[in-house]
């Protein structure tokens, strides 16, 4: 008899556990995607109607002078090493984010004008069209130091930083006329992904002008 009660006593004990641990996860908040939510190939299709401006079927070095995210990004998309892009490879990019990469990460960006620090510009990080509507941008006002965190609105989870994907980079500051190669026009792009060296070095832009 003793045996049994015990028996019985671990059975509901174990019972009562699960329930419990069951409960507990099914309370948890639901992790946040912030990846882009476009379909890849849509995306790639996407990426060369805006720029496959000779209609080659692919992104070839002048085209992604346009698109300065791409071409920076290009060593780690070219897989074929023709040294172009194509909706294949773009769509994979896009691919990985939304299953590798879904969250936010902080970068640390530093802008000097004429290798000095400068203080008080506005960095945006805008991120390319063909990655979808639903992606905003990343804002952040450079310190003394040049430093800045771009992020964008804080969801309901309070986490700030910027989500995966290709962005162009503006930079402005009031009371100083900065070249609009620098932000209307800019030639400064940031492919924010974990495979990034930049992003793990830290990113530095040194205006000119």
């Amino acid at each position: 008899m003793k045996l049994r009660s015990i028996w019985v006593l671990g059975f509901f004990t174990a019972v009562s556990c699960l329930l419990i641990l069951g409960g507990c996860t099914s309370s948890e908040p639901p992790v946040l995607n912030y990846a882009p939510t476009v379909d890849p190939a849509e995306a790639g299709k996407a990426a060369l109607k805006q720029y496959d401006q000779n209609k080659d079927g692919k992104l070839d070095a002048a085209e992604l002078e346009k698109a300065p995210a791409m071409k920076l990004a290009l060593p780690r998309l070219d897989k074929n090493g023709d040294k172009a892009l194509s909706a294949e490879e773009i769509a994979e990019r896009v691919k990985r984010w939304q299953t590798k990469e879904p969250g936010r990460r902080l970068l640390r960006i530093t802008i000097t004008h004429n290798g000095e620090p400068l203080e008080g510009a506005e960095v945006k990080l805008v991120p390319e069209k063909f990655i979808g509507a639903d992606m905003e941008a990343a804002v952040g006002k450079t310190s003394p130091s040049g430093t800045v965190s771009p992020s964008g609105k804080m969801g309901p989870d309070g986490l700030a930083g910027c989500s995966p994907g290709f962005y162009r980079v503006v930079i402005t500051k009031a009371g100083e006329s900065i070249p609009a190669r620098y932000n209307t026009q800019t030639v400064l792009g940031l492919d924010s992904s974990e495979d990034s060296d930049e992003l793990y070095r830290g990113v530095r832009f040194d205006l000119q002008y």
